[in-house]
């Protein structure tokens, strides 16, 4: 079941928490695992930044901890509290690295995807009926960071021991590790018990209870039995193999920036193939604005940005050269001593990374 605060009966013993990421965490709602420090008792909650679901106010909350916690003489200044939230509001998670970079899925993570969607058929049992998705969730308020992957902000109650916040999915990978589990009643029986020496591993749920995601999806609850969106553990039902297609989607999952954000690819005489084959799949995500492409070389000395602007066409941090056609400029890049370097970048930071690097109106290279 899921609903949004205000509420008062959050249990004073929390039990075991795994640490959380301070990444991620705008537009997202309240933080930590209860959310159980949010503005949701001041004002009605509502998205996209009122009550529970604001959260420079939730962080601000972060406040007690430092005292009561930490040990620390007094409270962070204000001031200093503020310019902390703006900064810690801002770190993101880095791009799903096991995603393909042309953002496509696997078969099996495609089949994975559309069961944890239930076909588009009944929300109210799927996955995606507590684990909102939605890459574009109050972008129309303006958020600078906007997008539900996996939470929503709102809380689920019956299904867990006490109220808990539905976290997202975004950084499932990272968890895997811890292998082995000792029999539990409730869940199907699979690979219990001991498993040999870990490397490392978290394990999955707020305590970190569950080994693998499989092991989570195993729980009785989750068999289309109980549940109209599970899975069909039936007499010759697809319930195992449908569960590791699940399991592979959210090792994909998505995020807020697309894998290809990040890559880059130096183009020289010797690799010319390759490099601008790589460049076309930097361009055809570019144009599909899952991130802003620049190129750097050195010209006479001086570095000289290019950003990709579309139709195949880059502009200079030279006002005077004009539009640049991509073809120009790989064979610029395959003159001696003449490298460029192409790289994707996040959404909107292209025109300062590639030509104007004080955002003051004029080119890096005519000033």
């Amino acid at each position: 079941m899921l609903f949004s605060p205000p509420m008062n009966d959050f249990m004073a013993l929390k039990g075991p928490m795994t640490t959380q990421s301070l990444r991620g965490m705008a537009n997202h709602g309240p933080m930590h695992w209860r959310g159980d420090r949010t503005g949701g008792t001041s004002e009605p909650s509502a998205q996209p930044d009122e009550g529970t679901f604001d959260e420079r106010e939730a962080f601000r909350q972060f406040q007690a901890g430092f005292v009561g916690l930490l040990g620390r003489s007094g409270p962070i200044p204000e001031p200093d509290m503020e310019s902390f939230a703006d900064f810690a509001l801002q770190i993101m998670y880095p791009p799903n690295p096991i995603r393909n970079l042309d953002n496509a899925l696997t078969a099996d993570q495609q089949a994975g995807r559309d069961h944890f969607f239930s076909d588009g058929t009944d929300l109210s049992g799927s996955c995606v009926g507590c684990h909102v998705i939605d890459p574009d969730a109050n972008a129309e308020y303006g958020e600078p960071l906007p997008g539900f992957f996996g939470s929503d902000g709102e809380y689920i109650r019956n299904e867990v021991p006490q109220i808990m916040k539905t976290p997202h999915l975004r950084n499932m990978y990272q968890k895997v590790g811890m292998f082995g589990m000792y029999p539990t009643p409730f869940i199907y029986p699979g690979a219990d018990g001991f498993m040999g020496d870990q490397v490392r591993g978290f394990g999955f749920l707020n305590d970190g209870a569950m080994d693998t995601i499989f092991r989570f999806m195993s729980v009785v609850g989750f068999d289309s039995l109980f549940s109209p969106g599970g899975f069909d553990d039936s007499p010759g039902g697809n319930g195992d193999q449908r569960r590791r297609q699940v399991e592979q989607y959210m090792m994909a999952f998505e995020s807020n920036l697309a894998p290809v954000v990040g890559q880059q690819v130096t183009l020289t005489p010797q690799n010319v193939a390759l490099a601008t084959q790589r460049v076309g799949l930097f361009i055809a995500r570019a144009e599909q604005g899952e991130c802003d492409l620049v190129a750097k070389a050195r010209v006479a000395g001086d570095e000289l940005g290019f950003l990709y602007v579309g139709a195949d066409q880059f502009i200079a941090g030279r006002q005077a050269l004009g539009a640049i056609a991509r073809s120009t400029l790989l064979l610029l890049a395959q003159l001696p001593h003449r490298e460029l370097t192409f790289t994707c970048v996040p959404p909107g930071s292209g025109a300062r990374i590639a030509i104007d690097r004080d955002e003051d109106g004029i080119r890096d290279g005519d000033e």
